[in-house]
């Protein structure tokens, strides 16, 4: 797994793109982009108005109970 490369740091909080919290969580780009458009993660839009980005709070809760509703037989 290649480094995940933290976007932007506002208020010492990390910020990472879709593709970063995609290979951080180990799921896929749509997966972390149906989740912004249910509303389980948050998006935060960056000064451009351009590729939204996800807190790592944020994606630290939704990981864990992703992961809380997964169920392996």
């Amino acid at each position: 797994m290649s480094s995940v490369k933290k976007v932007a740091k506002v208020k010492t909080v990390p910020y990472y793109s879709v593709s970063g919290a995609a290979e951080l969580c180990g799921c896929r780009e749509g997966t972390i982009r149906a989740a912004m458009k249910t509303g389980n993660l948050r998006a935060v839009r960056t000064i451009d108005g351009r590729a939204p980005l996800v807190g790592a709070k944020d994606l630290d809760r939704w990981k864990t109970a992703r992961e809380g509703r997964r169920h392996d037989s």
